[in-house]
């Protein structure tokens, strides 16, 4: 009985220590490169790129596949604010890049 109290305890501390990191973390973002968050949502590859001073931030959104030309956004002054552009522009567009490219 006291074995199973302890595994008990022990599961409940491993779940709670993944919730924390799992809330720390940017939803569903990933960053491979240094200071470039990147996510696949719906289909479409987001990478969040730094201006040359690292002042300012855009997104791009690309098809993993190769199949549409990337589509890059204007610049904003926080990466979290790409971040959250490009989500939304990716679940507004339904995935179409070409429909609605900006330059």
């Amino acid at each position: 009985m006291e074995m199973i109290l302890w595994i008990a305890m022990f599961s409940g501390v491993v779940v709670v220590a993944l919730l924390v990191k799992t809330s720390r973390q940017r939803h569903g973002w990933d960053t491979p490169e240094p200071g470039k968050p990147t996510a696949i949502y719906r289909g479409k590859h987001i990478t969040v790129l730094p201006s040359a001073n690292r002042q300012l931030w855009k997104y791009r959104i690309s098809d993993p596949l190769g199949m549409a030309e990337p589509v890059d956004s204007e610049w904003y002054a926080d990466p979290e604010t790409a971040c959250a552009e490009a989500i939304s522009r990716v679940a507004a567009r339904g995935g179409n890049l070409t429909e609605h490219r900006r330059d």
